[in-house]
């Protein structure tokens, strides 16, 4: 017809009724308010409203405000994510313009279990974080990604149905991550310097590692988690139950020093990781191998310092007093607190992958052999070769410090020699010797054998 009627909703950044105010000679009636208003136009009129209608948002808008945001009120994993919390957040409702309601943000989750509803206008899906599964839908939608990890945001409600209630999670956005840096410390800046560093190492020192042998109070951090059992779900079977996101009611156990250790195992590690990083304070992450963590971590988490247990051993102040520190994977001995709070993170995949690694750091009869054959038939080798033959051939660089145990065992073995620049390696005339001859090869098996035992599922279960 001659006339019509329309009507609008406007963004935070943007007065709806302003622009309608600002071309009001375009229109025949208007009203409404900042953020909703409603107009009526003749035909004849359109274009020209269009024209000053745009040409008044182009005055007004800036490019920021044409970012589209979700606002976040915690970040959780996937433990949270129970009937708990949503009757705790349910006692906050009415949820409108002056109570919006809570948006919960649940970092690098999986979903699965695609499903329509509604004769497919709608999708009805699981979301995994941290071993956990939650029920979930998501309105006005039929698909979600289901392939690569999300950063997802959800309200968590009471869903009441056939006389039950359960938690259900509504998905409010999703977007694949796009983390900040991981900042790696404690890593040698030098692959021959690190070798070299490792042959000077006094023989007392390559056993044990001293920071984590025991804590500073009395029956320590590690006698206590012994005394706390971590049933399938990362929970203590004694624990109260969880209050609110990202918060645990039970007080934290005491850790070296006074230092706080807060109990996550299972409890989803980048949900864990990703809300200390939200809080603002430094974050280290403890690892069994740095830089292999960083290639795990880098596409879905970031904004926090990352170290080797290692690395921590080593130069303990990698750990500010300020700082929160997670251990991601279990250390290959007794518990030792750092930092502000400690926070015990791992589950099976990780003490799996710790007792791997510990595995080719200290069972050094495979690499001493796969070693000493690549430099024999080297003829030795000097400079960059050498740094190549220490590295290896793998798919992953062997580290610096197990090269230095590699060299140090043959060196004292007799089996190489060590140039006066510590830049190059002889190889004299092979003879028949054990391994045991070497002090450092029987230091450094007892630690193998040591951290194997502390890393055995029921050991490390009860640590």
């Amino acid at each position: 017809g001659a006339r019509g009627t329309g009507s609008g909703r406007s963004i935070a950044g943007f007065d709806l009724l302003g622009g309608l105010n600002a071309c009001a000679e375009h229109l025949v009636r208007h009203g409404g308010h900042r953020a909703a208003a409603g107009c009526e136009i003749l035909a004849s009129e359109v274009d020209a409203f269009r024209a000053a209608f745009e040409a008044h948002a182009a005055a007004t808008l800036r490019p920021e405000d044409l970012v589209a945001f979700e606002r976040v009120d915690a970040v959780i994993a996937g433990d949270e994510l129970g009937l708990a919390l949503a009757e705790e957040l349910d006692r906050l409702a009415p949820f409108g313009i002056a109570n919006p309601g809570v948006s919960l943000l649940v970092p690098a989750a999986r979903f699965a279990d695609l499903r329509t509803m509604g004769e497919g206008k709608h999708a009805r899906f699981s979301v995994r974080s941290g071993g956990v599964r939650a029920g979930a839908v998501a309105f006005g939608v039929s698909k979600v990604d289901c392939e690569t990890p999300q950063d997802a945001t959800f309200s968590l409600e009471l869903n009441e149905y056939n006389g039950s209630v359960e938690p259900r999670l509504v998905l409010r956005g999703a977007r694949a991550p796009a983390p900040a840096p991981i900042t790696i410390v404690g890593e040698p800046d030098s692959h021959l310097a690190a070798v070299l560093e490792e042959l000077g190492r006094p023989v007392e020192d390559l056993g044990a590692p001293p920071t984590q042998l025991a804590s500073q109070d009395g029956d320590g951090a590690a006698a206590r988690l012994r005394d706390a059992p971590v049933d399938g779900a990362g929970a203590r079977p004694d624990a109260p139950e969880t209050h609110g996101a990202g918060a645990r009611a039970d007080a934290p156990l005491g850790g070296a020093g006074g230092t706080p250790i807060r109990d996550r195992r299972g409890g989803g590690i980048a949900g864990t990781i990703a809300s200390l990083v939200a809080c603002g304070a430094p974050v280290l992450v403890v690892a069994a191998d740095a830089l292999l963590r960083a290639r795990h971590l880098a596409p879905i988490l970031g904004g926090f310092e990352l170290c080797s247990h290692d690395a921590l051993e080593r130069d303990p102040t990698l750990a500010r007093p300020d700082a929160h520190v997670v251990l991601l994977d279990p250390p290959a001995g007794p518990l030792r607190a750092h930092g502000a709070m400690t926070h015990l993170a791992w589950g099976p995949a990780e003490l799996d992958l710790a007792a791997h690694v510990h595995a080719c750091h200290y069972d050094l009869r495979a690499p001493l052999a796969t070693t000493y054959r690549a430099l024999r038939d080297a003829g030795g080798a000097h400079g960059e070769q050498l740094e190549a033959l220490l590295r290896g051939d793998g798919e992953t660089p062997r580290p610096a410090r197990l090269a230095g145990r590699l060299i140090r065992v043959l060196a004292e073995l007799e089996l190489v020699g060590l140039g006066a620049d510590g830049a190059s390696l002889t190889v004299p005339d092979a003879r028949r010797t054990t391994l045991e001859r070497s002090a450092a090869f029987r230091a450094y098996h007892q630690r193998y054998e040591d951290g194997r035992r502390w890393l055995s599922a029921q050991t490390a279960r009860a640590a």
